[in-house]
């Protein structure tokens, strides 16, 4: 007869909202164990703290920890300074994640700058003059390219931006016509060379952008509007992401991009 204290499998995970298969995989991987398991016929069972260390598991998978960093949380192999520093880096993560899904919010019209910190970035670096916007994008397939030649793996942690000189943006307009750019793709690695560049932690004034390039001049407007009244100063050449973009066969009104502007006190 079946501990009253114990539950089943499938009243386990009808309890967490989840399926039993669920557990199973789980417990395969080693990240949990059944308080009890009859060997014979491999019925599982659980009890109330179980189910406690179950919903640890899953908010941990939710933060979008991987299988490795849960164990190592999950079996107190890391300090607690060291859990806080995990913490915080998924925390950092899931905020970038969030703010780049608001920006797809942004509609056409809008132009509302913010200040941003910029996280610590390597990137794969190409400077070249672009005749034009579409010219540059077979350069970045040729980018990705050359980084997976040489074995360099693309981070996560960051989108691929672009950077223009300090002058780009000249009387309420934008040059797109045979332009500088330099291509910046952020890789795992940390050991800059001449083509990977370390772009440090820093501190940047935000605008997002919906629209035609054509008129990514008022992004710029209305960021160094928002600089001069908080008496800030440029502090870096402008970069740009385009997270809806010309590559992606999208007509010119609905574009977005990330008008961004390094800055200091």
């Amino acid at each position: 007869m079946k501990n009253e204290d114990l539950f089943t499998i499938s009243e386990a995970a009808t309890a967490l909202d989840i399926t039993p298969r669920t557990l199973r995989w789980h417990e395969q991987k080693g990240l949990l164990s059944p308080r009890e398991k009859n060997e014979n016929t491999g019925y599982r069972y659980y009890d109330a703290l179980n189910l406690q260390e179950i919903l640890l598991l899953l908010l941990l998978c939710d933060a979008g920890m991987t299988l490795d960093e849960i164990n190592l949380f999950i079996h107190k192999a890391l300090t607690p300074k060291e859990q806080n520093q995990l913490l915080d880096a998924k925390i950092k993560s899931l905020e970038l994640t969030i703010d780049m899904l608001k920006m797809h919010r942004t509609e056409t019209g809008q132009y509302a700058p913010k200040q941003v910190t910029l996280p610590k970035r390597y990137c794969f670096c190409k400077s070249f003059i672009a005749p034009d916007i579409a010219s540059f994008i077979p350069i970045y397939h040729a980018c990705v390219a050359e980084i997976i030649r040489r074995g360099l793996v693309l981070s996560r942690e960051y989108p691929v931006f672009c950077e223009y000189p300090a002058e780009a943006f000249l009387e309420n307009e934008l040059n797109l016509k045979d332009f500088p750019v330099k291509i910046c793709v952020p890789v795992k690695t940390k050991k800059p060379c001449e083509d990977i560049k370390l772009y440090p932690e820093q501190n940047a004034v935000s605008v997002v952008v919906r629209g035609a390039y054509e008129n990514l001049w008022q992004g710029y407007k209305a960021a160094y509007a928002y600089i001069a009244e908080q008496k800030l100063r440029q502090d870096g050449n402008p970069q740009e992401i385009y997270f809806e973009s010309i590559d992606a066969g999208l007509e010119k009104d609905q574009y977005l991009t990330q008008v961004i502007i390094p800055v200091g006190r």
